[in-house]
């Protein structure tokens, strides 16, 4: 999705809880491992489905 570039999880952690809204940090976690799991799939993501597909800046969108 392009949010971050970091290499390794603890720093990617990191820097999404610093720019999570307070009122989001209780689900944010959760709601980021459902959207890699259902939709932001590596091998096939289901673009066409993203809730966030205008914000996303991964190079091999699909439609």
């Amino acid at each position: 999705m392009g949010i971050v570039e970091t290499k390794s999880s603890k720093e990617t952690a990191d820097i999404i809880n610093d720019i999570t809204p307070k009122k989001y940090k209780k689900h944010a976690h959760e709601w980021l491992i459902q959207h890699g799991g259902n939709i932001c799939i590596s091998r096939k993501p289901k673009c066409q489905e993203c809730v966030v597909y205008e914000l996303c800046e991964y190079d091999e969108k699909t439609s």
